[in-house]
């Protein structure tokens, strides 16, 4: 998926949508206040109606056949009147509840299992480029890519009436445009008899997210195969020493076969116990201070057990003035340190030796003195 650019159906138009107008508002309000007060006085019609009856058995008035006549028509038309207030109510709700809906910035749409749209709002219908008309009835299958419907049904058909929400990030065709990115909340309706009868999204375009993650994504891999390639090993690590990224080389450095092996783990747990002590003081200075050496030689346990030297040049992690962390170049320098011992061991035998040599040089000298006397001596006598 290239780059895809904001579409004018998601654009200019939308900018030109109407919220309801307070008129209409104030004009449901006021039918909804008309009835109830017809309902009111049509009550007090048939409580009137009512007492009038009751007098009548109390005291045997010549006029019961129409106060009792009145009190049945107040009582059927009353009747009538709170069906009609209860209906106009639901049904003002749901108007509202409809405008809301047209109100929403979010892309709203309705269909049944089959997959055949029932409702759309207006945000959804501009986004896809089609009258809703024109979109109910449809499927809403042909917006999904055919690579991304198997996965879109298993997330839906697992729906339960216990559970019946699921959000999902998946992509959407558009007639005639690029495919896009969208984060859906689907919920599901279910009747008494757990039935799945209607589907309900409510979705957001994500698209330009989507590709920013993909462009950072494609850049910490870029990174992540141009540190593979050094030679030396190198690790990122956080302000506690944890391991956030590493490379091929330190694996190797440190016995494992995968940098990955190494995520999680702290630096300070391949220090050698010999020196241990010494160097966690020295790192915890180092992050408390903000000074880190130019070079630091440490004494390292592998994995399989063996013992390694490393040459470390560690540099501070800076961001928004405060030290989160430390990475650096780490350096296997086993070989030589083992060559410089073997060094020093062989320049300490030679000074041995020299020593030794010395000493019997003189030796050889006293015993040429003592012959040289005794042979004088023994002239003289």
């Amino acid at each position: 998926m290239g780059q895809v650019s904001e579409d004018p159906c998601i654009g200019e138009e939308r900018m030109k949508e109407k919220a309801p107008t307070p008129i209409v508002k104030k004009s449901k309000t006021a039918g909804i206040r008309y009835v109830l007060w017809i309902s009111i006085v049509l009550s007090l019609v048939l409580a009137g109606a009512v007492v009038a009856s009751m007098s009548f058995v109390f005291t045997g008035s010549v006029v019961p056949k129409y106060m009792a006549a009145g009190a049945v028509t107040a009582l059927l038309v009353s009747s009538a009147v709170a069906f009609i207030v209860i209906f106009l109510a639901r049904r003002i709700n749901e108007d509202r509840y409809h405008s809301m809906l047209e109100d929403l910035p979010e892309l709203i749409c309705r269909w049944t299992p089959d997959g055949t749209i029932t409702y759309v709002n207006e945000s959804c219908s501009r986004y896809l480029g089609k009258t809703k008309k024109e979109l109910v009835g449809q499927s809403i299958v042909q917006f999904i890519p055919e690579k991304e419907r198997k996965r879109m049904e298993k997330h839906l058909y697992a729906l339960l009436k216990e559970n019946p929400v699921v959000t999902v990030e998946h992509r959407v065709t558009l007639p005639g445009r690029d495919t896009r990115w969208h984060r859906s909340t689907v919920s599901a309706a279910f009747n008494e008899q757990g039935d799945l009868k209607v589907f309900q999204s409510v979705g957001l375009d994500i698209t330009e997210r989507k590709l920013a993650e993909q462009n950072v994504k494609k850049s910490e891999e870029r990174y992540r195969n141009l540190i593979n390639e050094i030679h030396d090993g190198f690790a990122v690590s956080d302000h506690r020493g944890k391991i956030t990224l590493a490379n091929k080389a330190l694996a190797g450095i440190l016995g494992f076969e995968t940098p990955e092996e190494l995520l999680g783990k702290n630096l300070t747990d391949f220090f050698h116990p010999t020196t241990r002590t010494k160097e966690l003081a020295e790192f915890k200075k180092a992050f408390e201070t903000g000074r880190f050496p130019e070079v630091v030689v440490s004494k390292v346990i592998r994995k399989d057990g063996d013992t390694a030297f490393v040459e470390v040049r560690p540099v501070p992690v800076i961001e928004q003035g405060s030290l989160v962390g430390s990475m650096g170049v780490i350096r296997d320098v086993t070989e030589r340190i083992t060559m410089e011992d073997e060094i020093k061991h062989r320049l300490d035998e030679v000074e041995r030796l020299n020593k030794l040599m010395v000493g019997r040089e003189l030796k050889m000298e006293g015993f040429r003195k003592e012959i040289v006397r005794l042979r004088e001596k023994s002239r003289k006598e």
